[in-house]
């Protein structure tokens, strides 16, 4: 299963160091542009840890069928 992640969600599990429950859950988590760019915003909460962690899992999301 995919997953397909929210900003407040991530930073949440960044803060309280649990992002590691998301690999445990899911295939694969992905997030589009828009959230990685809110989420490590240098005045955000674990930006750094958000930006490490989502290095690879930024994708355009739009029209990917799979994720219907």
């Amino acid at each position: 299963m995919i997953i397909v992640a929210d900003a407040s969600p991530l930073v949440a599990l960044a803060v309280c160091d649990c992002l590691h429950i998301l690999e445990n859950l899911f295939e694969e988590v992905k997030v589009a542009q828009a959230v990685y760019d809110e989420v490590t915003d240098k005045n955000k909460p674990a930006a750094n840890k958000l930006k490490e962690y989502l290095q690879d899992k930024v994708s355009n999301l739009i029209g990917q069928s799979h994720l219907k």
